[in-house]
C-alpha cells in the first residue's frame, strides 16, 4: 500500500462549522490570492476571517466539512447546499446541487489522498440531502486543481469572465 493510501485512511472528516478552525486552513489558500491580485484580495487578518466564517456558517444551507489527520485539522470544504423552490425561473423547479465555495488541503498534507477523502465525504453529503450536482469554481492557471477536480468527475459548463473598466 502506497503512502498516500496509507494516511489517506487515517482521515477523519468530521460536519462542523467551526470558524476558527476553518479560518486557520484557509491561511495557505489565500495568501496566493492577495499575491497574486491584490487589487481583488484584502490582506489575511485571522480575526476577521473568523467572524466572516462565522457568519456565513450560521446561514442555512452552509456547511464546513474538516478533514483531521491524528486529530489535526489538514483540509476542509465550505459547502452551500442549495435547491431552487421556484424562486429562479429560468432553473428548473427542484433544481437542487451543493456549491463547494472553498476547498483546500494545508500545503505540508496535500498529495496524501485527504483531498480525494473530502471528495467522497461530499458526494455523500449530497446523497443525504438529495442533491444531484456537485459545483465549484477553480482558477484557470491552477492546472493542479483543475486536474485534480476533472479526475474527480468534474467538467467544465460555465466560463466565468471579467474585465477591469478604467
Amino acid at each position: 500500500m502506497d503512502e498516500a493510501v496509507s494516511q489517506a485512511k487515517n482521515v477523519d472528516i468530521r460536519l462542523e462549522n467551526n470558524p476558527a478552525v476553518i479560518a486557520r486552513l484557509n491561511t495557505h489558500v489565500h495568501g496566493p490570492h492577495y499575491e497574486k491580485h491584490p487589487d481583488r484580495y484584502a490582506p489575511y487578518d485571522y480575526d476577521k476571517f473568523v467572524a466572516w466564517y462565522q457568519a456565513v456558517l450560521a446561514r442555512e444551507g452552509a456547511y464546513g466539512l474538516v478533514a483531521y489527520l491524528d486529530d489535526e485539522p489538514v483540509g476542509y470544504a465550505l459547502l452551500f447546499h442549495k435547491k431552487n423552490n421556484g424562486e429562479h425561473t429560468m432553473l428548473a423547479y427542484d433544481y437542487e446541487y451543493v456549491h463547494v465555495e472553498e476547498m483546500a488541503v494545508a500545503a505540508g498534507h496535500q498529495h496524501k489522498g485527504i483531498g480525494r477523502q473530502l471528495m467522497v465525504h461530499i458526494r455523500e453529503f449530497c446523497r443525504e440531502k438529495g442533491a444531484k450536482r456537485v459545483q465549484l469554481s477553480v482558477w484557470l492557471d491552477n492546472e493542479a486543481a483543475k486536474a485534480f477536480y476533472e479526475k474527480e468527475g468534474f467538467e467544465g459548463y460555465l466560463l466565468y469572465m471579467e474585465m477591469p473598466v478604467e
